[in-house]
C-alpha cells in the first residue's frame, strides 16, 4: 500500500486525540469552532485518500 495512506491514517488518529482534548475552558463558541475546523481537516483527508484511490495509488507499494 502507497506510504501516504499510512501518513492520512496517522493525521486522522492526531485529530482524532486532538477532538477528544478540546480544553474545557474554552466557551461552547469556541469549542464548537475548533470542532468545525477538525471535522473539515477530516473531510479534507477522506476526499484525498478517495482521490489516491481513484489514481490506482492503494495498489502499488511506494
Amino acid at each position: 500500500m502507497h506510504r501516504g495512506y499510512f501518513v492520512y491514517d496517522q493525521m486522522a488518529n492526531q485529530l482524532d486525540r486532538l477532538a477528544q482534548s478540546i480544553p474545557s475552558f474554552l466557551s461552547d463558541n469556541e469549542r464548537w469552532n475548533v470542532s468545525k475546523s477538525f471535522a473539515k481537516i477530516q473531510g479534507l483527508i477522506v476526499l484525498q485518500r478517495q482521490e489516491m484511490d481513484a489514481l490506482g495509488y492503494r495498489d502499488k507499494l511506494f
